[in-house]
């Protein structure tokens, strides 16, 4: 029988996975901030830098609840943290029950040159609002939760040839390209969820393209786009490895290399 889920933040890959789960009929119901509800699958939940509002703690009454919600963009980033400590202490109350997919991202590990594994043990001065918020989750609910960082995400509507086209003297011509498609991260999702595997940090990323003036030329050039013009200014090779996420899920990515996408 498959769990029922609920999924905090339906925004463009929130929404991909909803219609995958939904379409394999397995129960799902999602947030959304308008106050108004207009569908029955919906609840109004909103993580703001205001704090946390939730219109009906049965939404989280749940098998696995997922978070894609990003951190605030805005200059008040650093309180995201303190909204997720928040949030937690308002599941702690309503005895949540469930487990936990944290949507979280490759960014929170710092720009070095290195190969960056879950292992990472992250300095004092590289901590970050993300890396927090991975740290009040995990703390607050032991073993009850997996964190996926992702690598850059493309796909339908996000064609990395649009990323840099047009672009002048972009650095770093020869760091590596971490990206992961959005199919492949829904599907890392899935098999989260039917392989039961939680109290874990993986990074979903496709195999780091070795020279991002070569991805980013050929993709622009693909879409006839202006290619962008590189500097010679350097930027830290940073690779983050997917070694784990294959072995201990024995996942096989759709787009294991993101020069073989074609087009969105």
């Amino acid at each position: 029988m498959k769990k029922r889920l609920a999924i905090l933040g339906k925004g463009w890959l929130g929404s991909a996975f909803y219609e995958r789960w939904k379409s394999e009929g397995g129960s799902i119901h999602y947030s959304t901030r308008n106050k108004v509800c207009d569908h029955h699958h919906s609840f109004y939940v909103n993580l703001s830098e205001e704090g946390f509002e939730c219109s009906d703690p049965e939404f989280f009454k749940v098998d696995v609840l997922v978070i894609a919600f990003p951190p605030f963009r805005s200059v008040n980033a650093d309180l995201f943290p303190s909204v997720i400590q928040q949030f937690c202490r308002f599941l702690n109350e309503i005895s949540f029950q469930g487990k936990i997919i944290y949507i979280s991202s490759t960014s929170v590990y710092p720009s070095k040159e290195e190969e960056f594994t879950e292992s990472y043990s992250f300095l004092p001065e590289e901590d970050s609002p993300l890396l927090q918020s991975e740290k009040w989750l995990m703390e607050f609910f032991p073993g009850k939760v997996t964190v996926l960082r992702c690598g850059g995400l493309i796909g339908e509507g996000r064609d990395p040839g649009r990323f840099l086209a047009g672009k002048k003297n972009v650095a770093g011509k020869n760091a590596s390209v971490n990206l992961v498609h959005r199919d492949d991260v829904v599907e890392v999702i899935k098999q989260v969820i039917e392989q039961d595997y939680f109290g874990e940090v993986l990074n979903v990323v496709s195999e780091p393209f070795p020279s991002r003036e070569i991805f980013y030329t050929n993709a622009a050039l693909r879409l006839h786009l202006e290619p962008p013009q590189f500097s010679d200014e350097e930027l830290p090779d940073r690779k983050i490895s997917n070694r784990k996420l294959r072995q201990r899920l024995n996942f096989e990515f759709k787009y294991p290399h993101p020069e073989l996408i074609q087009s969105f």
